[in-house]
């Protein structure tokens, strides 16, 4: 299995929030310095390993010991990965639903790298570091204290941490009891094999979607350390020798290790410290490539898909769009609307609204939003390539600033950065540069419909 660390594909969307006026930018995860180790040890099963004899052993007791090796571990870092092979948009990426990356030094500190499958043009990129009851979250910037901002009523990153973290292994490995013991000699390495078999819904810690019935987790505990190195759960009913059809894999190196977790923040404007403004990222597949669909249904024409329109009454402004794309208004400072989940129609259009009298024109904030942009993925090993600056006005005679960015990685998007009366407004429609062409007539009308209630 090929593990790559992702890299962004577009920006979306921004939001205006506070920030501290000193800090340093926080480092790459430390678990990202175990790559070779990470794919080793997600390869790491009954048939990649060899088996040994083991004799008699008592498995509760080596249950027991990694348990208590594991409430030893002063810090660590872990790669997790779902798997979802019944899906054949993720084909292409491996079945790669989801992943976790994320470094913890006791007792309270995480740093974390979250990729999600959205459906598309890429996954959805988020990160974040917690730090006892602080709360830092990296969209362009690092800021602080916004979790609640940018993230679902009821997410709580520290309940997250500790989801994914070792605490739901130790519990369990001091109370549950193998179904299977065996041993198993691997890249030169003896590991324990214990096998559990247990209803899903027993242990709602781990992830239930892998099958509503039984579910066999298999740990794999370093023979000479009696340290966690592997966990693998997979319906109980799957046929052996196949590749499960979802799958949940998580892998711990680096045990009390160099493992760093720092409090992030970056200066934002040495004159106007006190705002900034959150892109949130979408990144591509993991080893996967940004390849051309096959299939190219034919288009359908403009007049026989319903128009539908969206009012947005905090911000004043209002925008149409095409009746069998989908729209996210459930946060009024960040609304999204996006194409069908088609062959080359896989695109998004953010409108982001923030209230703020930083800006005195429309091209002073396109240059902000630009700088932090070229900056975001720098940091990240991208590049991006920008149009020169153009001026627009709208049908309904708002008037604004118009970019386009080529991410080198291999997306494309439109910006159209505007000034109201107290208020930002940033619209950004992305999408692979192998799907601009079949997009970019849709990108223009919605662009081209929007309405401010009071023109600048």
């Amino acid at each position: 299995m090929k593990i790559c660390w992702l890299t962004p594909l577009a920006l979306a969307v921004l939001a205006a929030v506070p920030l501290p006026a000193e800090g340093q930018h926080v480092p790459k995860l430390s678990v990202q310095n175990h790559q070779a180790e990470i794919r080793q040890l997600m390869a790491l099963s009954a048939a990649t390993a060899k088996k040994e004899a083991i004799g008699d052993v008592d498995a509760k007791a080596i249950a027991a010991k990694c348990a208590d090796e594991l409430v030893r571990a002063r810090s660590y870092g872990s790669f997790a990965a779902i798997f979802d092979r019944e899906n054949e948009q993720l084909r292409s990426h491996n079945a790669l639903g989801q992943s976790m990356t994320f470094d913890h030094v006791h007792p309270d500190r995480y740093h974390f790298i979250r990729d999600s499958w959205g459906g598309g043009p890429g996954y959805d990129f988020d990160e974040w570091v917690t730090i006892g009851d602080s709360d830092y979250v990296f969209t362009s910037i690092w800021m602080e204290g916004i979790e609640k901002v940018l993230s679902p009523a009821g997410h709580d990153a520290r309940r997250e941490n500790r989801g994914w973290g070792l605490p739901k292994y130790i519990g369990f490995l001091r109370r549950e009891t193998p179904t299977s013991t065996d041993l198993y000699l691997y890249d030169g390495k003896p590991y324990y094999l214990l096998v559990y078999e247990f209803p899903a819904s027993q242990h709602p810690e781990f992830p239930e979607y892998v099958g509503s019935g039984s579910v066999d987790l298999k740990l794999w505990i370093d023979a000479k350390t009696g340290l966690l190195a592997q966990a693998d759960l997979v319906s109980a009913t799957e046929n052996p020798g196949k590749a499960p059809r979802r799958e949940f894999q998580q892998v711990f190196v680096a045990y009390s290790g160099d493992v760093r977790v720092e409090p992030p923040s970056e200066l934002c404007s040495k004159k106007h410290p006190s705002m900034c403004f959150a892109l949130i990222a979408l990144s591509p597949a993991a080893g996967a490539d940004l390849a051309e669909p096959k299939s190219e249904p034919k288009e359908k024409p403009v007049e026989e898909i319903k128009t539908l329109s969206y009012t947005n009454a905090q911000y004043g402004w209002s925008v149409s769009y095409p009746g069998d794309w989908t729209i996210d208004n459930a946060n009024a400072s960040d609304v999204r609307i996006a194409s069908p989940k088609r062959p080359r129609e896989e695109g998004l259009c953010g409108f982001a609204s923030a209230r703020t009298q930083r800006f005195r024109t429309a091209d002073e904030f396109a240059d902000y939003m630009q700088a932090q942009t070229e900056q975001y993925f720098k940091q990240g090993g991208t590049e991006i390539r920008s149009s020169p600056k153009q001026l627009i006005t709208l049908p309904s005679g708002v008037t604004g600033v118009d970019v386009t960015n080529d991410i080198l990685s291999g997306g494309r998007s439109r910006r159209i950065y505007m000034l109201g009366e107290g208020v930002v407004y940033a619209i950004d429609c992305e999408t692979y540069v192998s799907n601009w062409e079949n997009l970019e007539p849709t990108f223009s009308r919605i662009i081209n419909s929007f309405i401010l209630q009071n023109k600048p």
